[in-house]
């Protein structure tokens, strides 16, 4: 969907990857708030799963007809170890999508379990996360472009700090879903500042960079739940999600690094479905 979405922007005259996770965002915020809707309503979850199904399933049957056709690169190997520049984007992607998992993965049993929340504030704060996070990218790409993506994500990474900070250390129900907005707004343009950058590496093909990219930020989205939900059996949740302070620092101060300081230019219009 990436490499379909960059090959959709360098055929126009706008940076539109932003506005692309700003839909995800959407869904996210739509799942969040119909859980929290079907929690108060008291709809069991196996029938919140059922009609999940069945969108899901309608969904993917009419949209793989839109998506551009791929024409894969004939030879090569399967296995190609990332550039300096891409692996330093990747870890840029992994600190973005450790700190957004770190919502999704453990915002609602901080919530109800270690500050005394019901689990309505724990699907709220999930809901307002996902729609700071939707807003912010709608409004992405115009401000990459105004202000450079090493500098927006440096910010956003700074802000999103101060958001976690804020939630663990006032420790209530409200301070938490004000401080996981602010992280949404945050870290929302991240993610696709880092594909579109992994994705546009001299000498590098578009799919072969975004999935370096891609690849190394699933390695923390997949390590770091454990991760934390271990460290959290001895320490507390809490002070575990500590470390999500730290690793914010940490993207703020790489961003300029692994991002430069150009802002975002597009290509002349030139229609591509070469994605590989």
């Amino acid at each position: 969907m990436n490499a379909n979405g960059l090959a959709i922007e360098r055929a126009g005259t706008t940076p539109i990857m932003s506005r692309l996770h700003g839909s995800w965002s959407i869904g996210s915020f739509l799942g969040a708030f119909s859980t929290a809707v079907a929690l108060a309503a008291g709809l069991p979850v196996f029938q919140q799963f059922v009609v999940l199904a069945i969108v899901m399933a309608v969904s993917a049957a009419v949209l793989r007809r839109t998506m551009l056709p791929d024409k894969h690169a004939a030879g090569g190997p399967v296995f190609r170890r990332p550039t300096r520049r891409l692996a330093i984007i990747g870890f840029i992607a992994m600190c973005g999508l450790v700190a957004e998992g770190s919502v999704g993965d453990w915002s609602g049993v901080f919530i109800k379990e270690t500050i005394g929340g019901t689990a309505q504030q724990a699907a709220i704060a999930i809901s307002v996360f996902s729609a700071t996070m939707a807003i912010v990218r709608l409004a992405g790409d115009r401000l990459t472009q105004l202000f450079g993506p090493a500098r927006l994500v440096a910010i956003g990474a700074l802000v999103s700090a101060a958001g976690m900070a804020s939630a663990l250390a006032i420790a209530q129900p409200l301070a938490a879903i004000v401080g996981f907005a602010l992280l949404g707004a945050g870290i929302a343009a991240t993610n696709p500042v880092a594909l579109r950058a992994g994705g546009s590496q001299p000498g590098v093909a578009s799919g072969v960079g975004i999935a370096a990219v891609a690849t190394t930020g699933a390695i923390g989205t997949t390590s770091a739940p454990p991760i934390i939900g271990t460290v959290a059996g001895i320490v507390g949740l809490r002070a575990a999600l500590v470390a999500i302070v730290a690793l914010l620092l940490i993207l703020a101060a790489t961003a300029g690094r692994g991002l430069g300081s150009s802002r975002v230019t597009i290509p002349e219009p030139a229609v591509s479905t070469d994605l590989l």
